[in-house]
């Protein structure tokens, strides 16, 4: 496996001279790096990305000066870079409304920032652990636990402007000064043990972290009480002017402090990464009294999306016994409608688990309560799909009016339905369509291979099975089904973008392959 650092010897600023024969070094300023500081720093890279932890995330705190030195567009680069280390090592929720929802949480505030040097983007992982964390150049990545625990909307925008506020403050920039001094070994176990933490094992994080340094060495690549502070007085600026009440940095702090309670190895690595929880409790209750020193914008929003939201994520990304088992017990103890969107949430949890039959009447239930409501309607469709009802289902989804993520799975359905019934054609236009419309969403890929399958059109079929393995980072893979495209009967609109996807793979398979020797 390679590693590719992204510490070029050309950022601007920076002025090189050999030294002798062995060694050259880098300044910035009055610090210097060696080449060799360089080669030691990619082998501690390389080990511990081989044990599961996306170190490219401390690639900047590493490296002593750097802080000044990185432009915009390097620290873009490095982003990229991390974003393919993050897909290769943690799985990415594609539910396309749980997304949604998270990217226009995140847009809400992003959208009153007074300047934005970079295009914040927003990523859920598939993990129960309460976490949140940000990458260079603005990539913000949401545990899909807070979801599923956080109490409203409310909460999880006070994390969500939280997070954005901690880049907007540029402390991970701090983080990069306080390790200047750190060794080189150190600093890569705690690394280790940090992103451990990241990946929601905190026992991994405890016994890499803490065992190869002390505590305090261990502080230098977390938030600092300064930072926490300010992010906190930030975000709540933040967090009032995209039209929020800015109570949820408080309720959004005490349902992650109550995991505590569940044992050492499980406390939440949120709470080892922003610290001071108590103090930052009660100094947010006194800001909060002032709430006229922080303007609320005049926007509005509708709450009431949450609830399902949660829902969803319970039943889509928690154990599926564990799903069922709590949304059931959340079915029988509320009521209205509590009760209907608890029992839309138990009959996805049943689709999941191969019982879409039982599922249609948990939607009938929820659908008696709120009996236009898009969500639980849409949920009634892909049951009948699931069950086999693909006439029912596609009733359905031809009767509804939607927008957004919801219209997206209404076509997506509608074109499943299509297939089913051995209209490919019909399918791969529908599909091709939405594709030009959601061109970020791997998914559609996948079901166009079938379709162009289905249609006779083998090496179209190839072509999207690629882009579908390349999305997930199944680079081996797409490249296979890239060059069975080309040997097949093409589709001559694809044929350029095929060949420059070929190469480059190809290229990275070389890289790769003179890494491992």
């Amino acid at each position: 496996m390679s590693c590719k650092v992204i510490i070029p010897y050309r950022i601007r600023g920076l002025q090189t001279r050999p030294l002798d024969d062995k060694i050259a070094s880098v300044m910035c300023g009055d610090k210097w790096l060696t080449k060799t500081w360089l080669r030691i720093y990619v082998s501690m890279l390389k080990k511990y990305v081989l044990h599961g932890c996306c170190v490219m995330i401390f690639a900047c705190a590493l490296i002593p000066g750097a802080s000044d030195a990185i432009t915009i567009q390097e620290e873009e680069e490095l982003s990229r870079e991390f974003l393919k280390m993050a897909l290769s090592r943690y799985t990415l929720v594609e539910d396309t409304c749980i997304n949604a929802y998270v990217r226009e949480i995140g847009e809400r505030i992003v959208d009153i920032l007074p300047e934005r040097p970079f295009d914040y983007r927003f990523y859920v992982i598939k993990n129960n652990s309460l976490n949140a964390f940000a990458s260079p150049a603005g990539q913000i990545f949401i545990h899909s636990g807070l979801l599923s625990s956080l109490p409203s909307e409310e909460a999880f925008a006070a994390i969500m402007a939280h997070e954005v506020a901690h880049v907007y403050c540029r402390h991970i920039s701090e983080m990069i000064d306080r390790s200047k001094k750190t060794g080189v070994a150190t600093l890569a176990g705690i690394a280790a043990g940090i992103l451990a933490g990241v990946a929601g094992n905190s026992e991994v994080a405890s016994a890499v972290t803490f065992g190869t340094m002390a505590a305090r060495q261990a502080d230098m690549l977390s938030y600092s009480r300064d930072n926490e502070r300010q992010a906190d007085q930030m975000g709540l600026r933040f967090l009032r002017k995209a039209g929020y009440e800015g109570d949820g940095l408080v309720s959004s702090l005490e349902a992650i402090r109550q995991r505590r309670w569940y044992g050492p190895d499980q406390v939440p690595t949120y709470l080892t990464t922003h610290p001071g929880t108590e103090e930052r409790i009660v100094r947010l209750r006194l800001m909060l009294e002032d709430k006229d020193a922080y303007p609320r914008g005049n926007t509005r929003w509708d709450t009431t999306v949450f609830p399902k939201i949660r829902a969803r994520a319970i039943a889509l990304t928690e154990d599926v016994a564990v799903a069922l088992n709590r949304l059931k017990n959340e079915r029988v103890s509320a009521t209205g409608r509590d009760a209907a969107v608890a029992a839309y949430g138990y009959g996805l949890a049943l689709v999941r688990s191969g019982k879409p039959e039982r599922a249609v009447s948990e939607y009938e239930t929820a659908l008696a309560e709120q009996p236009f409501d898009p969500d639980f309607l849409m949920a009634l469709g892909i049951a009948f799909f699931q069950s086999g009802r693909v006439d029912e289902a596609l009733e359905i989804f031809n009767g509804l009016s939607v927008s957004g993520c919801r219209e997206t799975d209404r076509l997506l359905y509608t074109a499943r339905c299509q297939m089913a019934m051995k209209s490919f054609a019909s399918a791969v236009t529908l599909l091709e369509q939405l594709l030009r419309r959601e061109p970020d969403l791997p998914i559609l890929h996948f079901y166009l291979s079938k379709a162009c399958h289905g249609a006779g059109n083998k090496g179209t079929s190839h072509y999207h099975l690629g882009r579908y393995h390349e999305a997930q980072n199944r680079l081996d893979t797409a490249l296979y089904h890239y060059r069975a495209a080309r040997a097949a009967n093409l589709d001559t609109r694809i044929t350029a973008d095929l060949e420059a996807r070929i190469k480059r793979l190809a290229g990275q398979q070389k890289k790769m392959s003179r890494g491992g020797e």
